[in-house]
């Protein structure tokens, strides 16, 4: 009786495995380091985009903005063989979100974090939110230059509670060009 339970064993165990093999491929990863990309101005490679206060009652339901406030990074400087760029923005995300910046979870001056928004950036042309850790769209490089234009408001996440405090939040960019 054991000789048979484990030659039935091992049947089922050689019939049902043969879907645990896994299929190969392949991933190869092209691109080109540049002697040198364009200049970014130094009114904008560090920036403060300033929300000033705004009342909890301006985000009634999830998906809310309030505060729009427009800013740019300017690009100077760029090689002749440059034509277009773009920005990868990089920050912690919003849990469900990744077009949303989660706030900064600090206190500062003894006033805790607000809780339940974060900040949304668009692009200024199309008014698509960018997607964080992605390129945005291609900007055009012209006369040695380009002018990368952007929208950041605050946003309600989903039916939480919006709670009142500091809402700081902090993206880091690298320009990409093409």
């Amino acid at each position: 009786m054991k000789k048979n339970v484990i030659a039935v064993s091992a049947l089922a165990l050689a019939i049902f495995s043969t879907g645990a093999f896994a299929t190969e491929g392949t991933v190869n990863f092209e691109g080109e380091i540049i002697a040198q990309g364009c200049d970014i101005s130094s009114n904008t490679d560090e920036q403060t985009v300033k929300f000033g206060k705004i009342a909890k009652s301006a985000f009634p339901e999830a998906g809310s903005t309030a505060g729009a406030k427009e800013f740019s990074i300017v690009l100077t400087a760029c090689p002749d063989t440059l034509k277009k760029a773009s920005v990868l923005f990089e920050g912690t995300q919003s849990e469900n979100d990744s077009t949303i910046l989660a706030l900064s979870t600090e206190a500062v001056d003894g006033i805790s974090a607000a809780t339940g928004v974060g900040i949304r950036i668009v692009e200024s042309d199309s008014r698509e939110a960018v997607t964080l850790h992605q390129n945005t769209s291609e900007y055009d490089i012209k006369n040695s230059s380009a002018t990368l234009n952007f929208i950041a408001s605050y946003i309600r996440l989903g039916d939480t509670e919006v709670v009142p405090g500091v809402a700081n939040s902090v993206a880091n960019f690298t320009i990409a060009y093409n």
